[in-house]
């Protein structure tokens, strides 16, 4: 993969092999590649991010199911009305996608109430990974590691998703196409926005909402709505059926939008529980007096070796690995 890059254009993405091989097939070595380019911060990422959703498009057309007796009649309509602009397409994908930026407005205006899919979708993320995500209104999520989002195509009156783990939700104000307001599902609890950008942590036992711009309705299960103004959050705990209301600290909220946990005053117990969250490990402590201990500090979660690391420093212990399972033993040379 030794080219320039950071001097491609749209076209010139759609014509790179490697980057088919990522968008089309989902190559290990290609995925690694971009999605390491996606983090470099390169002035040409708009150029990329438009090749991807081109790309994307074409390729969702080969999973458009007809319903029987329908697939003629829409063909035939399509034909008829590009018929005039049909001509041989040479070049490759690049043709092909200057090609789609016609043809795909006239088909989906030709085929929608014949094809139209009402399934759901549902998007995850795996361990240690995060995932960007753009809804159907435009509204985008960036899913935290071991989490997942289930939505439908937000038609018929209803943007509505479903979340398990944690995700940053920005979401576009209501206009005229979806005039409905946005709903998130966690578990219990049910936040409905009109257009603001806010954090929700749904795990297990817990489920946490953060605002940090506009305004939203938080409703759970046996409990009264709650409106939250940015900076606030709203915590329920389903396992002592006790909702917590308060000030929250968006550095805290966010941080692992930037791969970190900042900790505040935050019990070994907490940071234990996002070590399973995040990479799926299973702990296991000589000393259970470890989980009350409390650390301030910043800790990256970008490498879990690094954060290994970090915490048998911090802790005075030894950490053992055993495929998922990490046993943290006291006394001994520090350090992973």
């Amino acid at each position: 993969m030794e080219k320039d890059y950071k001097a491609f254009e749209q076209d010139d993405f759609l014509d790179d092999g490697h980057f088919l091989a990522w968008v089309k097939h989902n190559d290990p070595a290609a995925a690694a590649f971009f999605e390491a380019y996606r983090r470099s911060g390169a002035a040409n990422l708009g150029e990329m991010e438009k090749a991807v959703a081109t790309l994307q498009a074409i390729l969702s057309l080969d999973r458009i199911t007809a319903p029987p007796g329908v697939k003629a009649a829409v063909l035939e309509q399509i034909r008829t009305e590009m018929k005039p602009a049909l001509r041989p397409v040479k070049g490759g994908w690049r043709q092909w996608a200057r090609v789609a930026a016609v043809a795909l407005p006239l088909l989906a205006a030709s085929a929608w109430w014949l094809l139209r899919d009402n399934g759901d979708r549902q998007i995850a993320s795996a361990f240690g990974q995060h995932r960007n995500l753009v809804l159907p209104d435009s509204s985008t999520v960036l899913l935290n590691a071991n989490s997942s989002l289930r939505y439908g195509s937000f038609s018929e009156g209803r943007r509505e998703v479903w979340l398990q783990g944690e995700a940053l939700f920005d979401v576009r104000p209501r206009y005229r196409r979806h005039p409905e307001p946005f709903t998130v599902h966690a578990g219990q609890v049910k936040v409905e926005v009109l257009g603001t950008v806010f954090n929700i942590r749904h795990r297990p036992g817990k489920t946490q909402v953060f605002l940090q711009e506009g305004r939203i309705r938080v409703t759970a299960a046996n409990a009264a709505p709650i409106v939250l103004q940015p900076g606030q959050q709203v915590t329920f705990d389903s396992a002592a059926n006790k909702v917590s209301y308060m000030p929250g600290d968006a550095d805290v909220s966010l941080a692992w939008t930037s791969r970190k946990m900042e900790l505040r005053h935050t019990s070994v117990r907490d940071i234990i529980q996002t070590l399973h969250d995040q990479y799926g490990f299973k702990v296991v402590l000589e000393d259970t007096s470890i989980a009350s201990r409390r650390i301030d500090g910043t800790l990256p979660l970008n490498k879990p070796g690094n954060v290994l690391f970090e915490l048998s420093v911090i802790l005075n212990v030894n950490i053992d690995r055993k495929n998922d399972t990490l046993i943290f033993r006291g006394g001994g040379q520090r350090g992973y």
